[in-house]
């Protein structure tokens, strides 16, 4: 009687610790869980401030450069204005990097 009083006891403590260390691990889900939303947020936050970032160097690149500035406005207005093989292609790759950064930015 006296061991199976024992055994019972055993059991009890190894089911109280069981269940310490099944809240104890619970709780640092419950952690993780808010550090990877936090996480998250960040990165979302980073990858708004980078694309706006690349946004304005492209403005900044029209706005800094006479020749580019010209070329977009022509080809803005009219493209049969761009005169030469190297305006269209400046106007094109212009674009192109606005719609990629559109498209990035969606």
């Amino acid at each position: 009687m006296d061991t199976e009083l024992t055994v019972a006891i055993a059991q009890i403590l190894t089911g109280t610790a069981t269940l310490v260390v099944a809240i104890f691990l619970a709780g640092q889900l419950v952690i993780q869980r808010k550090v990877l939303d936090r996480a998250h947020v960040d990165a979302e936050r980073d990858l708004v401030f980078s694309a706006a970032i690349r946004r304005d160097n492209i403005v900044f690149a029209r706005l800094s450069n006479p020749l580019l500035e010209e070329t977009v406005i022509k080809g803005m207005s009219d493209l049969s204005t761009l005169d030469t093989p190297t305006e269209m292609h400046r106007f094109q790759s212009y674009i192109r990097l606005l719609e990629s950064c559109l498209n990035y930015d969606w």
